[in-house]
């Protein structure tokens, strides 16, 4: 999620249990570093057995919010269940990033980790598998980075490339 943006989120909720559920609510908590507007549809009179409801909210990472520091992200209900209060929450972590993000273009075999890690939902694992850049001794080589924009809106600015100790810049930047 980039700081600035606004993420949708639905929060689904299903009876479970074989009993009907009365005055289901569904919050939403981000903290300190995540402002949630609430739904207006968050509140259900009755939820049957097996039945699921869906409340949606808009999430956008807080002024305390700082790129690359996961930040907790609740989902709670609340209900009446043969008279008596019942209750339970769910979280999960977002990570929110930097507005604008440049990258190098992985090499063929990373980019396809990456898509495994992705499709085996271990995305976890992708920022400990740094990109490799392919440069070979006394050749000049071609090195592609991307520059994305994560708020939602365009950027203008400029990307300088600073070269260790061994490594010489030769060509200008190009954009594609």
């Amino acid at each position: 999620m980039g700081l600035g943006a606004d993420v949708a989120v639905a929060v689904r909720f299903r009876n479970g249990t074989a009993s009907e559920l009365h005055g289901v609510s569904l919050a939403l908590d981000g903290g300190e570093r995540l402002s949630v507007e609430p739904a207006a549809d968050a509140r259900f009179e009755r939820v049957a057995p097996g039945e699921q409801v869906e409340a949606r909210f808009s999430v956008r990472p807080s002024d305390r919010a700082t790129p690359n520091e996961p930040a907790r992200l609740l989902a709670r209900y609340s209900a009446e269940s043969n008279g008596a209060p019942v209750a339970g929450a769910n979280a999960t972590w977002l990570d929110p990033v930097a507005a604008v993000q440049a990258a190098f273009r992985p090499t063929f075999d990373i980019a396809a980790y990456r898509e495994f890690a992705r499709g085996t939902r271990t995305e976890w694992v992708i920022p400990s598998l740094p990109t490799r850049l392919p440069l070979v001794v006394g050749r000049v080589g071609e090195v592609a980075a991307t520059i994305s924009s994560r708020s939602g809106q365009a950027a203008r600015g400029e990307l300088r490339l600073t070269a260790g100790k061994g490594v010489r810049l030769v060509a200008p930047l190009r954009s594609r």
